[in-house]
Order: C-alpha cells, then structure tokens, then sequence
C-alpha cells in the first residue's frame, strides 16, 4: 500500500512540476532572467554616467547654440543630436530660402507673387519645434539615464538600490533609548 502511495505522490509531484515549467510557455510568456542584460542595457553601461559638468554645459550649449552640439557634450548625439542636427537645418534652411525669395523680390522691385511665405513659416515652426524639444530634451533627459545606469550597475554588481523597513538603533553616548523602524534607501 505504500508503495501505491508513494508512486502516487511521485505522480502528483511530477505534473505538478511539469505543469509549472510548461505554463508559462505554454500561455505565451516570457520567463525572463533578471540578471541577464538586453543590448540597450549593456550600451547604457557601457556609456556611463552622465556627469554634472556634461548636464550643465550641454544643456548651456543645447540651448544656446543648438544643432545637436548640447547632445554631443553628452555622449548623446547618436541617439538624438543627429535627428535633432538635421531637423534644424532642415527647418533654417527652409526659412532662409523661403525669406530670401521674398527679399529679392523687393530689392529688385518685381511686383510678381513668387513670394515663399508659406515655406518661410514652414522652415520657421519646424526650426522652432527641434529647437523646443532640443531644450527639453537635453535638460531633462540625462537624470533619467543617470537613475537607469544606477539601477543597471546595482543589479550587475549585487547591490540594486534597495527600499525597506529597518529597526532603529540607539546612538552610542546619547541617552535616545526607544524602538521603532525606521525608512531608508541604500544605493
């Protein structure tokens, strides 16, 4: 009888286990290793930090010169100083070749409808749209690759920042006596 028993719970045991390494293939999911990087990852990592004198002067440089430069000062211009470089010359090239064709029709005194008005604010609110992302972008983009960097490391190196309640301690030398938990993070 025990031996039924046994071969039993041998059964149960194995489609039990079967069924828990089947089911998440066999519902579409994903079983996904937490320590294993995807290609994004190991870029961010291999990129680094973002260092404040990166954030300052690209984002002085961003803003006033513009064209991708303040994204270049960030190790950043491949992943949008480019699309950004060619957006605003794009837009001040339109601007220039749409203002310059009403120019030259008033110097020369021609009377004709060739003006380009409507390419001159399409140069102009395309210009002004990179120049407004550019901006955004390049001061509030690099805080969160930092934090993405940070989280990344961690997790390769073993110490992930952590949230989590922990008992308070006394100070030696003082006469704090009492209990309590207390909130912090470690990084």
């Amino acid at each position: 009888m025990t031996s039924s028993r046994n071969s039993i719970l041998i059964l149960a045991a194995a489609l039990s286990l079967t069924s828990f390494v089947a089911a998440p293939i066999a519902y579409g999911m994903v079983v996904v290793d937490p320590n294993r990087l995807t290609d994004a990852e190991v870029e961010i990592l291999e990129r680094g930090e973002i260092t404040e004198g990166q954030m300052i002067g690209g984002g002085i440089l961003g803003t006033t010169l513009g064209f991708g430069t303040g994204h270049a000062v960030q190790h950043r211009y491949l992943d949008r100083g480019l699309i950004i470089t060619i957006g605003e010359s794009l837009g001040l090239g339109t601007l220039i070749v749409g203002s310059s064709v009403c120019s030259s029709n008033r110097l020369t005194g021609s009377q004709s409808e060739s003006c380009l008005v409507g390419w001159s604010l399409i140069g102009l609110v395309t210009f002004a749209g990179f120049k407004i992302y550019e901006i955004f972008d390049i001061w509030g983009t690099p805080a969160g690759i930092n934090r993405r960097y940070r989280e990344l490391k961690g997790r390769t190196n073993g110490t992930a920042p952590q949230v989590g309640l922990f008992p308070v301690r006394s100070l030696e030398g003082t006469d704090f006596a009492g209990a309590g938990l207390s909130l912090r993070w470690r990084f």
